[in-house]
């Protein structure tokens, strides 16, 4: 069973004119943590009564407060009679001051050490400590019945938490598919189209990661995917061409050689506009396909032999 660690409970009791008041609050803690709140004249009570709630609450920020307020007689303080008649024959040894002269301030000698007497302490103790016990169980009570009541209602909303996630997982596993291809075919296309872009100075795998905030593990298995369906062509080791731009690099070196008698590697590079770096694996690509042959530093049209001359 749930329960919330958070709860109130209060529990109140008038007997022979003393009113005592007992408030439990309870907050969120992952141990027990007590403070205690109790008048100075019930202080002797405190171990007991955070014991007592130690017993019941065992989880918790627990915050204990006492209150309490006597209108009987008993309440009243008794006047030390021997102590005030004690004071007042010293007065009187006093020079000068004689009954007849004498002005006594009674708020003055009432003020002196021993004179006013308290309730005894231990009988008030005796007295207020099973009120207080019972006042404190009934106080958390109260406390676990909250906490029960909020434990079902969290309970009950867990479960409705559980029923909305259960019910969007099957959503997303019925959309998932869907979601998936339509997300790898819009990045085939932009692989695709940054190909295209790039001419004759094909981007690599790294470069596409960056360019479009993808992990390279996932741009590797686009181009090899595109190179498959044709519409990328491998030129060689980790390089690609879009297709337009690789026949664009067949016709323009098929023309180019027929009207000389040869290129070199720089003269080819400056003839497609890119660099070094991509020109020699376009040369070795061109080898491969039976379009050029290299002869010394220069490459030439590729001129199979007639089958009829020996």
């Amino acid at each position: 069973m749930i329960r919330s660690m958070t709860g109130f409970g209060t529990a109140a009791k008038e007997v022979d004119g003393a009113r005592y008041v007992i408030e439990v609050r309870s907050l969120n803690s992952k141990y027990f943590k007590a403070v205690t709140r109790v008048p100075e004249e019930l202080q002797g009570l405190e171990p007991e009564l955070e014991s007592a709630v130690a017993s019941r609450l065992n989880r918790g920020s627990i915050t204990l407060t006492v209150r309490f307020s006597d209108s009987s007689a008993d309440a009243a303080a008794q006047i030390n009679t021997n102590a005030l008649q004690r004071y007042f024959d010293q007065l009187l040894d006093v020079p000068g001051v004689d009954h007849d002269t004498a002005r006594i301030d009674v708020g003055a000698l009432i003020a002196l050490p021993g004179v006013v007497m308290s309730g005894t302490g231990e009988q008030m103790l005796e007295k207020a400590k099973p009120v207080l016990a019972s006042l404190t169980q009934e106080a958390c009570d109260k406390v676990l019945a909250m906490r029960s009541r909020e434990g079902r209602g969290l309970h009950e909303l867990l479960h409705t938490y559980r029923r909305q996630v259960v019910e969007r997982l099957a959503l997303i596993a019925e959309r998932a598919p869907k979601v998936v291809e339509l997300y790898q075919q819009r990045l085939r296309d932009r692989v695709i189209e940054a190909f295209r872009e790039a001419g004759l100075r094909p981007p690599r795998a790294t470069d596409l990661s960056r360019e479009l905030g993808v992990g390279e593990e996932e741009v590797r298995p686009i181009i090899t995917l595109c190179a498959g369906q044709g519409q990328l062509v491998h030129i060689g080791s980790a390089m690609y061409l879009h297709r337009e731009w690789e026949a664009k690099l067949r016709a323009s070196m098929a023309e180019q050689l027929r009207m000389g008698p040869g290129m070199t590697v720089s003269e080819i590079k400056d003839l497609l506009g890119t660099t070094r770096k991509f020109a020699v694996p376009m040369c070795e690509y061109l080898d491969r396909i039976g379009l050029t042959r290299r002869v010394n530093d220069v490459r030439v049209l590729f001129d199979p032999p007639d089958p009829g001359e020996r």
